[in-house]
């Protein structure tokens, strides 16, 4: 009969979330990329004659604002898929200098 061994750490093991986080950015990417086409697509009706000034320019900015969520929402995943605390520490750090330009008191712990 064979004795099963079971190593009991103090701690549970970390779960690897790297995965989610790239699944959540390849979605996001392409998303950017359509509205990017988006504007593309507004401003080459926006310069035709074959539609109206002001529908091509709605189609532009609506799209131009898809793009610009789904670009900043893919790299904002993909920040926190590499980030690390250090990371976060050197930023609050970095950033001591804008908040006291503010006038706001930062304290960042050790």
């Amino acid at each position: 009969m064979a004795i099963l061994e079971v190593s009991q750490t103090s701690s549970p093991p970390v779960p690897n979330t790297s995965g989610r986080y790239l699944t959540a950015f390849a979605v996001w990417l392409p998303i950017g990329f359509i509205g990017a086409s988006g504007v593309l697509v507004g401003a080459i009706q926006f310069l035709s004659s074959e539609t109206r000034p002001f529908s091509a320019l709605a189609f532009a900015v609506v799209y131009g604002l898809l793009a610009a969520y789904g670009w900043r929402r893919a790299r904002t995943t993909l920040g926190t898929a590499g980030g690390t605390t250090d990371d976060v520490k050197t930023r609050a750090q970095s950033s001591r200098f804008y908040r006291a330009a503010l006038g706001t008191h930062v304290t960042v712990p050790d």
